[in-house]
């Protein structure tokens, strides 16, 4: 009984001790955030080319969706070409190149399929409600795609879920949005929808209460004193318009600090 006592006693403190080490995290997080730039935000420019907020409904395929985003705003910027791509298509390539038959990636593997089968428009291979291995591109498909497979990949942050993004490559995730390059990051995310404000603001908990997880498109940042860490990401999401702003939410540095798994830029050759 004792025994049963002092594990039940010790749980709680473990508990406790997650609960002070996580205000501890944060509360450093805010004195760290001096020196982060003020704000940019690249939602306007998304708007201008055309690229809506898309769903990916019950499918696991939100690497992906944020891969498309990032290479329809590179080549909308940079070559003025606003064609919407396909997802599907992006899909099949990347597992191609990791040799599998299943929903969603790694960021690498997306792009590396961008790379050797190119990207088609999304009226070649449009997104299917069901994931189906039989799934094939048509020929028409791959010979539009291979006029789109430029693309260098800029790593932030190489996958770890363990850690997340330092201050240096938060700084660097700034750095390539005031250039007007949008960030993909994948997160632990959190369990519970509580966690998820009306407008998309995700609050931060304690490590215990995150899954790995979701990727989603950054797409802009503001210094906030309010928020945990001093500021917040501003993310494109994939859960379709009806999630937080018309799509969009934020995400404070203290949560990027803590559970960002990698982060990719990508820019044009």
């Amino acid at each position: 009984m004792f025994f049963k006592s002092y594990l039940c006693l010790m749980t709680i403190k473990i508990v406790q001790m997650k609960k002070i080490l996580t205000l501890i995290v944060v509360a450093l997080f805010f004195s760290f955030s001096k020196g982060f730039a003020q704000g940019k935000d690249l939602r306007p420019l998304f708007e201008k080319y055309g690229i809506s907020v898309k769903d990916q409904g019950s499918r696991g395929t939100c690497s992906i969706f944020t891969i498309v985003g990032l290479i329809e705003f590179e080549r909308a910027h940079v070559l003025k070409d606003n064609t919407p791509l396909s997802v599907e298509y992006l899909n099949w390539s990347a597992n191609q190149i990791e040799g599998i038959n299943a929903d969603g990636s790694f960021f690498n593997y997306a792009i590396d399929g961008m790379a050797k089968y190119g990207i088609c428009a999304d009226d070649y291979m449009p997104y299917a409600t069901r994931f189906t291995e039989k799934v094939e591109p048509s020929e028409s498909a791959k010979k539009d795609a291979m006029s789109r497979k430029i693309g260098k990949q800029i790593w932030i942050k190489q996958w770890n879920p363990k850690n997340g993004i330092t201050k240096e490559q938060l700084h660097e995730v700034q750095k390539q949005l005031d250039a007007n390059h949008p960030v993909a990051i994948g997160f632990q995310w959190p369990k519970q929808g509580e966690a998820i404000g009306e407008h998309g603001e995700l609050a931060v908990v304690e490590r215990e209460n995150v899954f790995d997880g979701h990727s989603i498109l950054i797409v802009g940042y503001q210094a906030d004193d309010k928020t945990p860490g001093g500021g917040y990401l501003i993310f494109k999401n994939s859960f379709g318009e009806s999630f937080g702003d018309k799509g969009y939410g934020r995400i404070p540095y203290a949560y990027a600090l803590l559970y960002a798994n990698d982060a990719m830029a990508l820019h044009l050759k």
